[in-house]
């Protein structure tokens, strides 16, 4: 009798798991966000949803060794969106089909993958490091990649595509900014050979951080020195020199402050201990 209950509590639960893996999907309704139909968050009252009954696809963020990826995207009846919280008239309101409550919004994307990261670039002018911009043109660097450093235009016919703040934004073909010409200005003599120790270039920058070839920091952007090959130098890396007039280590009074601190507990724990005794 037992085996034969048992069997038949399988055969219920065998069949229960058929009936979810055959389940049919979810599918969604959405609706233009204008004033017709989206108010205060919510959905109008009796109106029709301008797509209906859809299934959607979630295809995930990615970002690769190299730089590129893609945003993550939904494809519904084999159109493209990302989701948004700051959506227009031109986005749509996502709701499960046949209910009333916004899950999310969406809007139609146009680029969902890229080929690098970037970040604005506001440094305009005649001056290394610089470009000379276009009036109300916005510009944006690159900062992954074989084009990281060089600085792009944006525009909706561009055929580079950035990963910027989380956005796609398109840009036209990146340019390097105009270049420091770098030459040795102080140099010292260390085991028989002269080791540049500061460099400058007409523009007025000057920069003591000067590695070997190879030796720079991880992550640090490098750039050559003028007739010497075998050094770099990492702009902006200048080191001020310290104006401390005390010339004894700065940890010294804090380690002579925590061995006092010490000594004084221990005497503290040690008073208590004889007061402890004298009451016993």
């Amino acid at each position: 009798m037992k085996k034969i209950i048992a069997t038949v509590l399988a055969m219920v639960m065998a069949l229960a798991l058929c009936t979810t893996a055959f389940a049919a999907p979810d599918t969604y309704d959405l609706y233009k966000a204008n004033s017709t139909k989206v108010s205060g968050g919510k959905l109008v009252a009796g109106v029709t949803a301008d797509i209906s009954d859809k299934a959607i696809a979630v295809t995930p963020a990615t970002k690769n060794s190299d730089g590129t990826g893609n945003l993550e995207y939904l494809t519904i009846d084999n159109v493209k969106y990302v989701k948004t919280t700051s959506p227009t008239v031109s986005d749509y309101a996502v709701t499960a089909k046949g209910k009333t409550d916004i899950l999310f919004y969406v809007t139609a994307a146009g680029d969902v993958e890229y080929v690098a990261s970037g970040k604005a670039f506001t440094n305009f002018g005649p001056s290394c490091g610089q470009i000379v911009a276009e009036v109300n043109a916005k510009y944006y660097e690159v900062t992954s990649g074989d084009d990281e450093g060089k600085v792009g235009k944006a525009s909706e016919n561009g055929t580079v595509a950035l990963l910027v703040d989380g956005k796609i934004v398109k840009v036209e073909t990146p340019v390097a900014v105009k270049a420091h010409t770098w030459v040795v200005t102080a140099s010292k003599v260390e085991n028989n050979a002269i080791v540049p120790t500061q460099v400058s270039c007409a523009c007025g920058a000057k920069s003591s951080a000067i590695y070997e070839v190879g030796k720079a920091p991880a992550g640090s952007k490098v750039e050559p020195i003028s007739g010497n090959d075998n050094y770099v130098v990492v702009p902006n890396g200048t080191t001020t020199p310290s104006t401390d007039k005390n010339t004894s280590p700065k940890t010294f009074d804090a380690g002579i402050a925590m061995y006092v601190g010490m000594a004084l507990t221990s005497v503290a724990g040690s008073a208590v201990v004889i007061g402890k005794k004298k009451e016993f």
